[in-house]
């Protein structure tokens, strides 16, 4: 007979990091645990009865008034994991589980049920710790986000409240007006280009209005953050992109993203992501021996505005 574990036994994985004696590395007596920073909220199953359907590649397990669950685990604040584990007989210990991510709509085939891949192994080693660590990714990285405050005692039109009369889109086009004529300065990356190309982005055509109410609510939130936040990061997802211009040079174009934890008194902390877009030309001159293109000089870099989000927002409607 095998042992059910029921929808009430949910528990909070906290994540810990190993730490190796410089002294003595290859003395696993010596080495030690402390906790990440990092949790992960847990629903853990097991049984046959819970069991739906099940094939070699998943398991679809059933889960209680999924609908109000859902809506809690998709909103949370931490990530949320279902963990079912293998039934076995009555006295003896199981050594098989899985796991899969509840803030993940794919989670969720039908009514009632989540379906967990079989290659989601819940185990102890490389296999199960790369995988499962993208859960705790994002609280990771907030974690080591810089704040930013901003600040009521602002000019009007440094502020982008939504309130005036003229309506949010006027507002903010008087604030990124008056952006572009103070210039903004990165504190690593130097000079950054506000311009009207920035703003098109912004309010292009196709893109949900709520998205573009964001963006532009945000735009103060930016400002600041170019201003304050020294690091930066690739952003890999945005594709680079490579033009041949007519004399022979050429030019690259790629994303930047600055990542800041907003704090005001008039809205719930946020974490937003600035995108920057950058533009590297290389000069190139023929070597008159062998031919082949060479660099004249160095290279000549700008960089715009581009966006503004909350990276996060779109994951917890």
């Amino acid at each position: 007979m095998s042992q059910d574990i029921d929808d009430g036994l949910d528990g909070v994985l906290f994540v810990r990091a190993k730490v190796v004696d410089s002294t003595k590395p290859s003395d696993k007596r010596k080495w030690t645990h402390r906790l990440a920073g990092s949790a992960v909220l847990l629903q853990v199953k097991g049984g046959e009865t819970q069991v739906s359907s099940q094939t070699d590649e998943y398991i679809r397990v059933k889960v209680g008034d999924l609908q109000k669950h859902k809506a809690d685990w998709l909103k949370s604040p931490l990530p949320c994991a279902l963990v079912y584990v293998e039934p076995v007989e009555q006295g003896k210990t199981s050594t098989r589980a899985w796991w899969v991510n509840l803030q993940d709509e794919s989670a969720y085939v039908s009514e009632g049920l989540v379906q967990i891949p079989r290659k989601n192994r819940f185990q102890a080693g490389l296999e199960c710790r790369g995988s499962f660590s993208k859960l705790v990714k994002n609280q990771q990285l907030s974690a080591m986000v810089q704040e930013v405050a901003i600040d009521r005692t602002t000019t009007i039109s440094q502020r982008v409240t939504g309130l005036h009369p003229k309506g949010l889109k006027w507002e903010a086009w008087r604030f990124y007006k008056d952006w572009r004529l103070r210039g903004s300065v990165h504190p690593v990356l130097g000079p950054i280009v506000v311009n009207r190309t920035g703003w098109s982005h912004l309010t292009r055509q196709g893109r949900t209005v709520h998205r573009i109410a964001n963006s532009l609510l945000l735009l103060p939130a930016a400002a600041q953050a170019l201003r304050e936040v020294r690091s930066w990061v690739y952003l890999r997802k945005l594709q680079p992109c490579k033009t041949v211009l007519e004399d022979g040079s050429e030019f690259v174009i790629d994303y930047l993203g600055v990542r800041a934890k907003v704090i005001s008194s008039w809205r719930t902390p946020t974490e937003i992501m600035v995108v920057l877009r950058r533009q590297t030309t290389f000069r190139l001159s023929t070597d008159g021996q062998s031919g082949h293109s060479q660099l004249a000089g160095l290279p000549r870099v700008q960089i715009w505005f581009h966006s503004v989000y909350e990276p996060r927002r779109g994951q917890r409607k």
